[in-house]
């Protein structure tokens, strides 16, 4: 009976999905051509204890790039005034969005599951208010090589595609390993057709913003499989049929945090389950 719940449950997501993704292809047409606004819409999650990372690694990067129409959007769940003054400091292109809301229940969720799903209601406020005809990601703590925005936009519109991702390189200088979204990695394969493609770090992606009608799931950390956001996302863009397609180039660096020698899940961890007497 709890199989049959989970299958009913899976396949009323991805009708959803579905829904949500041909109501934006819709509405995108009938809007046309953008008139204004930006090209591309950076979403950038961060905290007040990251300022640093993010005024040293995302933002020189980002003012790096080739294509320079762009807007980024910097979001906290919480006031800070270090990254207003941030902000501040930066040109017209950046905007500071605040107050995110978390779910009670995530925020005292253990350090894992707050790991998964913290970052998205932040980068659902961002979606919220992105103004660019495209979406791009990044962390605080990453960069983006300086061909990275103009790579990709020429990917998408070469292969008519609607969100593309593509290689980045880790702290210790390997290639991070892009499983193919069918892999056994993202759990349970669900039945649909569409042509399954590796699927790049969360900081290389770039896609169309009618895609906004798939929000990150703040619930997220609550699933068996794919329980970050940002592959969850993922999962459901590829069962709603979204076109994909994949890059090999790299575009992107990951960075460490402060003096760790860790990333992602591990560094947070880190941060988050400090060693007992400092040992």
């Amino acid at each position: 009976m709890k199989d049959k719940l989970l299958v009913l449950r899976m396949r009323f997501l991805m009708t959803r999905d579905v829904i949500a993704l041909n109501l934006g292809r819709l509405r995108s047409r009938a809007r046309g051509p953008r008139a204004a606004g930006p090209k591309v819409s950076v979403l950038i999650p961060t905290l007040e204890s990251r300022v640093d990372l993010l005024a040293n690694r995302a933002v020189p990067s980002i003012l790096a790039q080739s294509e320079q129409d762009f807007e980024v959007l910097i979001v906290t769940d919480a006031y800070s005034h270090q990254v207003k003054v941030l902000v501040d400091s930066l040109d017209a292109r950046f905007r500071y969005l605040t107050h995110a809301r978390i779910p009670s229940q995530l925020a005292s969720a253990d350090p894992t599951s707050r790991w998964c799903s913290a970052a998205a209601p932040a980068l659902n406020l961002a979606l919220s208010n992105a103004r660019g005809a495209l979406i791009a990601r990044l962390d605080d703590d990453d960069s983006w090589f300086p061909e990275h925005l103009a790579n990709s936009i020429h990917h998408l519109e070469a292969h008519g595609a609607e969100f593309v991702s593509s290689k980045c390189y880790l702290p210790d200088g390997s290639e991070d390993s892009d499983p193919s979204i069918d892999d056994e990695y993202y759990g349970p394969r669900p039945k649909v057709r569409h042509p399954a493609i590796p699927i790049g770090s969360p900081i290389t992606w770039v896609y169309r913003s009618h895609l906004r009608t798939l929000r990150y799931n703040p619930w997220s950390w609550k699933k068996a499989h794919n329980r970050p956001a940002d592959i969850d996302l993922s999962h459901r863009f590829w069962s709603a049929g979204v076109r994909l397609t994949y890059m090999e180039r790299f575009g992107a660096q990951v960075g460490l945090r402060g003096d760790s020698e860790e990333w992602g899940l591990s560094a947070f961890l880190e941060e988050h389950n400090p060693p007992e007497n400092g040992l």
